[in-house]
């Protein structure tokens, strides 16, 4: 058990990047929320096609970049990350803290799991929050979140309006489609930036924690 600690936030990273690039989090945000343990996991090292084949940190294939509604939306990897992060949630709530809780992000690829193990997930989270990325399986995700338990979970997603890695496009049609096929409780935040993060984001997302996560 985490003394003290009474909710959580589980980050996930972009391609080829690992969980410390995103640990300065915790001090700009975590600061002001003593009562939150953060966890920054590091994805499996594999060969991505993008990349020329190279082995690199990837929660899953990518075929092009720059992403965009061309990219397949059921890669190499995803189910086996999403079932990572289900498992992650599952310890979490082992170690005592209630899934309510529980707060799951990333930015960028590891926005795409944050979001998708995020909506597919059977324990009720406390939010859901994408950074710079895009939704999976998107015609089967109505019926995805109905087997979950997180339709109407408190949902932040942010993307950059000049983004030249996973197009800005793709991420609000990611956003649409998924209020289209049922998702309550999402508010999308778009920023004047490429594919990264700025601090009116990290704003954001504070206050989104503070609400969600108090």
């Amino acid at each position: 058990f985490f003394s003290g600690m009474s909710a959580a936030v589980i980050w996930l990273h972009g391609l080829g990047d690992t969980g410390m690039g995103w640990a300065d989090l915790e001090d700009s945000v975590g600061g002001l929320m003593p009562h939150v343990k953060w966890s920054f996991p590091d994805a499996p090292k594999q060969s991505v096609t993008c990349n020329m084949g190279m082995r690199m940190t990837s929660w899953f294939d990518i075929i092009d970049i720059p992403v965009t509604v061309s990219e397949p939306d059921n890669p190499a990897g995803l189910q086996e990350s999403v079932a990572k992060l289900h498992a992650m949630i599952d310890a979490t709530v082992a170690q005592g803290i209630p899934s309510e809780r529980i707060v799951v992000g990333g930015f960028s690829q590891g926005s795409a799991i944050a979001q998708h193990a995020g909506y597919t997930c059977t324990k009720r989270l406390g939010g859901i929050v994408g950074f710079s990325g895009w939704g999976m399986q998107r015609e089967q995700i109505g019926a995805l979140m109905e087997a979950g338990a997180n339709k109407d979970t408190p949902t932040l997603i942010c993307h950059g309006e000049q983004d030249e890695v996973v197009l800005y496009s793709l991420g609000k049609a990611s956003y649409e489609n998924v209020v289209k096929q049922g998702k309550a409780g999402v508010e999308f935040k778009t920023y004047q930036m490429g594919h990264n993060a700025c601090p009116q984001e990290i704003q954001d997302l504070a206050a989104f924690l503070k609400k969600v996560i108090p």
